[in-house]
Protein backbone atom coordinates (compact mmCIF):
# COMPACT_ATOMS: atom_id res chain seq x y z
CA UNK A 1 0.00 0.00 0.00
CA UNK A 2 1.57 3.28 -1.12
CA UNK A 3 -0.17 5.34 1.59
CA UNK A 4 1.33 3.16 4.33
CA UNK A 5 4.76 3.32 2.67
CA UNK A 6 4.49 7.12 2.47
CA UNK A 7 3.44 7.29 6.14
CA UNK A 8 6.39 5.10 7.13
CA UNK A 9 8.77 7.31 5.14
CA UNK A 10 7.31 10.58 6.53
CA UNK A 11 7.30 9.51 10.19
CA UNK A 12 10.90 10.49 11.00
CA UNK A 13 10.47 13.88 9.33
CA UNK A 14 7.24 14.62 11.23
CA UNK A 15 8.87 13.57 14.49
CA UNK A 16 11.96 15.77 14.04
CA UNK A 17 9.96 18.72 12.63
CA UNK A 18 7.67 18.79 15.69
CA UNK A 19 10.67 18.90 18.06
CA UNK A 20 12.42 21.59 15.97
CA UNK A 21 9.32 23.73 15.33
CA UNK A 22 8.43 23.73 19.03
CA UNK A 23 12.06 24.29 20.07
CA UNK A 24 11.83 21.34 22.45
CA UNK A 25 14.97 20.66 24.43
CA UNK A 26 14.93 17.26 25.99
CA UNK A 27 16.29 13.75 25.98
CA UNK A 28 16.05 11.20 23.22
CA UNK A 29 15.96 7.67 24.61
CA UNK A 30 17.74 4.85 22.73
CA UNK A 31 14.39 3.33 21.66
CA UNK A 32 13.20 6.61 20.13
CA UNK A 33 11.08 8.16 22.89
CA UNK A 34 11.83 11.89 23.17
CA UNK A 35 10.82 13.66 26.35
CA UNK A 36 11.22 17.02 27.96
CA UNK A 37 10.27 17.93 31.52
CA UNK A 38 8.37 21.20 31.18
CA UNK A 39 7.78 21.65 34.92
CA UNK A 40 9.87 19.81 37.51
CA UNK A 41 8.12 17.91 40.29
CA UNK A 42 9.36 16.48 43.56
CA UNK A 43 9.93 13.11 45.13
CA UNK A 44 10.30 9.67 43.68
CA UNK A 45 9.39 8.56 40.20
CA UNK A 46 6.87 5.76 39.79
CA UNK A 47 8.14 2.23 39.48
CA UNK A 48 6.50 -0.76 37.84
CA UNK A 49 3.30 -1.70 39.71
CA UNK A 50 2.73 1.86 40.93
CA UNK A 51 -0.27 3.80 39.64
CA UNK A 52 0.29 7.17 37.97
CA UNK A 53 -2.54 9.68 38.30
CA UNK A 54 -2.33 11.94 35.25
CA UNK A 55 -3.88 14.63 33.13
CA UNK A 56 -2.95 14.38 29.46
CA UNK A 57 -3.37 16.04 26.09
CA UNK A 58 -2.82 13.79 23.05
CA UNK A 59 -1.86 15.45 19.77
CA UNK A 60 -0.64 14.65 16.32
CA UNK A 61 2.64 16.26 15.26
CA UNK A 62 0.63 18.90 13.37
CA UNK A 63 -0.61 20.09 16.79
CA UNK A 64 -4.19 18.82 16.38
CA UNK A 65 -5.53 17.54 19.71
CA UNK A 66 -7.33 14.22 19.31
CA UNK A 67 -7.93 13.29 22.95
CA UNK A 68 -7.60 14.84 26.40
CA UNK A 69 -8.95 14.60 29.93
CA UNK A 70 -8.44 18.35 30.49
CA UNK A 71 -11.84 20.06 30.10
CA UNK A 72 -10.48 23.49 29.06
CA UNK A 73 -8.26 21.96 26.37
CA UNK A 74 -11.15 19.89 25.00
CA UNK A 75 -13.41 22.96 24.87
CA UNK A 76 -10.72 25.07 23.19
CA UNK A 77 -10.06 22.38 20.57
CA UNK A 78 -13.72 21.67 19.76
CA UNK A 79 -13.62 18.08 20.97
CA UNK A 80 -15.41 18.55 24.29
CA UNK A 81 -17.74 15.69 25.21
CA UNK A 82 -20.14 16.62 28.05
CA UNK A 83 -20.51 12.91 28.85
CA UNK A 84 -16.88 12.58 29.96
CA UNK A 85 -15.78 13.27 33.55
CA UNK A 86 -12.59 15.27 32.69
CA UNK A 87 -10.63 14.19 35.71
CA UNK A 88 -7.18 12.71 36.17
CA UNK A 89 -6.93 9.09 35.07
CA UNK A 90 -5.19 6.28 36.93
CA UNK A 91 -2.63 4.44 34.84
CA UNK A 92 -0.90 1.25 36.00
CA UNK A 93 2.81 1.84 35.37
CA UNK A 94 4.91 -0.79 33.65
CA UNK A 95 1.96 -3.15 33.29
CA UNK A 96 1.64 -2.98 29.49
CA UNK A 97 -1.89 -1.56 29.84
CA UNK A 98 -0.95 1.57 27.86
CA UNK A 99 1.29 2.20 24.86
CA UNK A 100 5.00 1.44 25.49
CA UNK A 101 5.91 5.13 25.18
CA UNK A 102 3.69 5.87 28.19
CA UNK A 103 4.95 2.91 30.23
CA UNK A 104 8.49 4.18 29.72
CA UNK A 105 7.81 7.91 29.90
CA UNK A 106 5.74 7.86 33.09
CA UNK A 107 8.69 6.30 34.94
CA UNK A 108 10.74 9.40 34.02
CA UNK A 109 8.37 11.81 35.81
CA UNK A 110 7.87 12.57 39.47
CA UNK A 111 4.85 13.90 41.35
CA UNK A 112 3.81 17.39 40.28
CA UNK A 113 5.92 17.34 37.13
CA UNK A 114 4.75 18.10 33.63
CA UNK A 115 6.38 16.66 30.53
CA UNK A 116 5.99 16.45 26.80
CA UNK A 117 6.56 13.06 25.19
CA UNK A 118 7.11 12.75 21.45
CA UNK A 119 6.53 9.07 20.81
CA UNK A 120 7.48 7.24 17.63
CA UNK A 121 4.84 4.89 16.23
CA UNK A 122 6.84 1.81 17.27
CA UNK A 123 6.21 2.86 20.91
CA UNK A 124 2.59 3.82 20.15
CA UNK A 125 0.23 2.20 17.63
CA UNK A 126 2.81 1.06 15.09
CA UNK A 127 2.11 -0.03 11.57
CA UNK A 128 -1.51 -0.95 12.35
CA UNK A 129 -2.59 2.40 13.78
CA UNK A 130 -5.64 2.45 16.06
CA UNK A 131 -9.12 3.87 15.38
CA UNK A 132 -8.43 7.53 14.48
CA UNK A 133 -4.63 7.10 14.54
CA UNK A 134 -3.19 6.20 11.14
CA UNK A 135 -0.34 3.68 10.73
CA UNK A 136 3.21 4.97 11.38
CA UNK A 137 1.98 8.04 13.26
CA UNK A 138 4.24 9.63 15.86
CA UNK A 139 2.24 11.11 18.74
CA UNK A 140 2.75 13.97 21.17
CA UNK A 141 1.51 13.86 24.75
CA UNK A 142 1.57 16.66 27.30
CA UNK A 143 1.32 14.92 30.66
CA UNK A 144 0.94 16.17 34.21
CA UNK A 145 1.77 13.70 37.00
CA UNK A 146 -0.80 14.63 39.64
CA UNK A 147 0.02 11.79 42.01
CA UNK A 148 1.77 8.46 42.34
CA UNK A 149 -0.01 5.69 44.21
CA UNK A 150 2.19 2.88 45.53
CA UNK A 151 0.72 -0.58 46.03
CA UNK A 152 -0.47 -1.16 49.58
CA UNK A 153 2.27 -3.15 51.31
CA UNK A 154 -0.33 -4.49 53.75
CA UNK A 155 -2.63 -5.80 51.04
CA UNK A 156 -3.10 -9.55 51.29
CA UNK A 157 -0.69 -11.35 48.99
CA UNK A 158 -2.12 -14.05 46.77
CA UNK A 159 -1.08 -17.40 48.18
CA UNK A 160 -0.81 -20.71 46.44
CA UNK A 161 -3.54 -23.05 47.61
CA UNK A 162 -2.41 -25.84 49.88
CA UNK A 163 -3.41 -29.08 48.23
CA UNK A 164 -4.63 -31.70 50.66
CA UNK A 165 -5.24 -35.07 49.11
CA UNK A 166 -8.74 -36.22 49.85
CA UNK A 167 -7.72 -39.86 50.03
CA UNK A 168 -4.98 -40.96 52.39
CA UNK A 169 -2.80 -43.53 50.74
CA UNK A 170 -1.13 -45.94 53.12
CA UNK A 171 2.39 -46.90 52.12
CA UNK A 172 2.69 -50.47 50.93
CA UNK A 173 4.85 -52.78 53.16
Amino acid sequence: DTQVAAARKAEGTKFKKYIDDNKLVGVGQPDGLFYTITKPGTGDKPAANDTAVVFYVAKYTNGKVFETNVKEVAQKNNNYNPGLPYKAIRVPVGAKKVIPGWDEGLMLMNKGSKATFVIPSKLAYGEQGFQIIPPFTPLVFDIEMVDIVHPNPNAPKPTAPVLKPSVQVKPAH
